[in-house]
């Protein structure tokens, strides 16, 4: 599931559409810790959190009348996957023109993740092709109250440096499927006389 969000984000990134320094980046999806120093501009999108979104979560089960038998399927968990967005760039440049570069890169990086409410269904890959949930985006939201991005880039043993927030919520199957029985598609009822009534009582 995560390596066809990763593809689908990918492939968001790709669009023809997309400014043209976002198309001509390298996407990575590594750990940025201390020795991670990609040779050329670079959108780096490090998963580092995920967790139930449980305001989506779907209560009641859902049935499937579309074949012979009735299923009664257990919604899907709705997954939230928080990525990390840093830009990097040519690292043969000056501090200053690296640092241009990558706001610049970033900067685009937000304006053209936050046109989107949902992953296009173009993009979508492997198995997030065929959800029933298109997978919401949301980018730059609102940080909840533990994180704390100092503790974060200390972890990873390097300054910190500018990051946007990324995420994505994915359906997950749990696979839970009772099978109700047939379809019923119609119901019939006979009348017919009794063999104890007296002929002409009606």
């Amino acid at each position: 599931m995560f390596d066809d969000l990763d593809l689908s984000l990918q492939q968001l990134l790709a669009d023809p559409a997309a400014p043209a320094p976002i198309r001509d980046a390298d996407v990575s999806f590594e750990t940025p810790a201390r020795d991670y120093a990609p040779p050329r501009p670079t959108l780096n999108l490090f998963l580092h959190q995920v967790r139930e979104h449980r305001t989506l979560r779907e209560p009641a089960p859902i049935v499937d009348r579309s074949g012979p038998s009735v299923l009664r399927r257990k919604p899907p968990m709705r997954v939230e996957c928080g990525y990390l967005v840093t830009a990097w760039s040519d690292l043969t440049a000056g501090s200053a023109v690296r640092v241009a570069q990558e706001h610049r890169l970033l900067g685009l990086a937000l304006a053209w993740l936050a046109g989107f409410g949902t992953i296009p269904a173009r993009h979508l890959q492997g198995l997030l092709a065929g959800q029933e949930f298109p997978p919401p985006v949301l980018v730059a939201g609102p940080r909840p109250a533990e994180d704390d991005p100092g503790q974060f880039w200390t972890a990873l043993g390097v300054p910190p440096r500018p990051a946007l927030s990324l995420s994505a919520t994915v359906a997950l199957d749990l696979g839970a499927v009772t099978d109700l029985g047939p379809l019923v598609r119609g119901s019939e009822v006979r009348l017919r006389a009794s063999a104890d009534r007296p002929p002409g009582s009606g």
